[in-house]
Formats: C-alpha cells, structure tokens, sequence
C-alpha cells in the first residue's frame, strides 16, 4: 500500500468501547500491524472546538469546516509522522461520538468490541476509587493532544486527577467517559451505579451511533471470543480491514495471557446487578 499523499486519510480505523471492554489489548494487538500508526486515546482532540464540554456526546452537527479540517489535519501529521499508511485509535469516550466521527471520516472502520457488562462493572469500580496511573498521567502530558488554545480549559481535570485522585482515590471522583449528565448523576448516586449507567450508557449510545452506518464499515467482536480464540477472532477481522498479517496473528495468540482474565474479587451489587442486567440479555450475556 502507498503512502498517504494528502491530508484524507485512508480508511482511517476507530476502535470503539465501552471502558474497560478490551479496548487497550485489542489496540495493542492491531498496533503490531507494519500499516498502522496507533495513537492511543487521544481524546482532547476529539473535544476540540468545545473544550468545556461538560460530557463526551458530541453530535454530527458539531463536525463543522473547522473542526473536521484541525482532527482530519491532527490524525494525518500523526500517521505521516510515524511513516504509516493507515491510521487506528481507540478512545472509549468515543462510545457518545460514532455519527461525529463518521462526519468527518465518511470512509472510516469501526471496530465495536463488546465485554460482559458485569465483568467491565467489576474492572470500572477498581478504576473508579483507584489513583490513577502515573504512566497515564505522564502520557497526557507529553502526548501533544491538547490544543494550545484549549489549553487552560483542563488545568481543573489535571488537578483533580493529579491531586484529588491520588490524594483521595476512595471517594470515586468520576473517572473515565461522560455519557450525558455524569456529573449530576454522580451527586445523586454512589460509585456502584454510576458505573453500572456507564456501560450501559456506552454501549447503548454506540450501538445507536451504529444504526446509520453502513454495516460492512463497523466489526463487532466480543473480548471473551479474543481472550478465548485470539486467531479465529483476529483473522475475520484483518480481512475486514483489508490487512493481511500472519504474524500479527500469531503476536494476538502470545500477546495474549491468563492475566486478561482475572478480574478484581469485589462482588457486583444488586442495584448494579439489575440495571446492567437488560443490556446483558439484549447481548446475549444471561
């Protein structure tokens, strides 16, 4: 495949997620891919042009001139810069943005990766009262995503997981992506169901995006097919994104150990339990 030559980007791959479903290993996996420039969560691009968005759903109507050309430009610079001929991210508050994105990037693939809805309960809580990652906090400031003129807008944020996480990590500051209304949802709820609404919030809002897509640009795969048979899961959709890797196959198979699959020990809720429980049937998850 030749390079890009222009600011379009070819095919561009979006890895789509609730938090905590699979997202970063599957990312992982991909990024192994000679083709793929891999950019992982960039999410204050995405936010530009309305940085004090007080949650992550942004319409199709947000895509103006300005805002598609600065994303389009931002994610091509990337893939050009790593020598690439395709571009791939994941960002999982992009569960709240599928028709936003498709606007800008009409020729986009979709990867919906899907994980049993109790399971992401249990990983999202320990994340929820957990500090956060120095790692993640140290890629956040040296990945270049924020737009300079946006800049002031996220001092709060930083602050708050910088500061208010690490100092008090029990009191569950909100953590990860906003669907609508979080923030207020949050004063009136404990940690527990706001987690459960998250999931189903994502995964609900994203397979709503989905329903004006053309179904051969959007994948769906489960986490537990890719933790269970990595090249039976992985093939179908190298195939869908028009690659060919024998060896990235075989680097899915290695990649992959038992430590996906443990999970932290803290028993899900019964409030929780029941309001995950409908999207769980609807997805075949009883």
């Amino acid at each position: 495949m030749s390079k890009m030559t222009s600011s379009q980007l070819y095919n561009p791959i979006f890895i789509i997620g609730a938090a905590r479903s699979g997202t970063t290993l599957l990312g992982e996996i991909l990024s192994y891919h000679d083709d793929l420039a891999y950019w992982l969560e960039p999410k204050y691009i995405w936010r530009y042009g309305n940085p004090g968005a007080k949650d992550d759903f942004r319409p199709k109507s947000d895509a103006s001139n300005k805002v598609s050309q600065y994303i389009q430009k931002r994610f091509s610079h990337f893939t050009k810069s790593q020598d690439k001929s395709r571009f791939l991210e994941k960002t999982p508050s992009n569960c709240f943005r599928i028709e936003f994105i498709n606007a800008i990037f009409p020729n986009a693939r979709f990867i919906h990766i899907i994980r049993n809805g109790e399971d992401v309960w249990r990983s999202a809580f320990k994340k929820w009262t957990s500090k956060p990652a120095q790692s993640a906090l140290w890629r956040r400031l040296t990945s270049n995503e924020i737009p300079l003129s946006e800049l002031a807008y996220y001092g709060g944020a930083f602050i708050r997981d910088v500061v208010g996480r690490n100092l008090y990590p029990d009191r569950g500051f909100i953590w990860g992506p906003a669907f609508p209304d979080m923030a207020a949802y949050r004063k009136t709820h404990n940690i527990e169901l706001c987690c459960a609404k998250q999931w189903v919030e994502s995964v609900e809002y994203a397979q709503k995006g989905f329903q004006n897509i053309e179904s051969d640009r959007v994948f769906t795969l489960r986490y537990e097919d890719l933790i269970n048979d990595p090249r039976s899961t992985v093939s179908p959709l190298l195939s869908f994104l028009g690659l060919s890797s024998d060896s990235l196959i075989d680097f899915a198979s290695q990649h992959i150990r038992s430590g996906h699959q443990r999970l932290p020990q803290k028993s899900i809720t019964a409030e929780a339990k029941k309001m995950i429980q409908p999207l769980q049937k609807v997805l075949g998850y009883e």
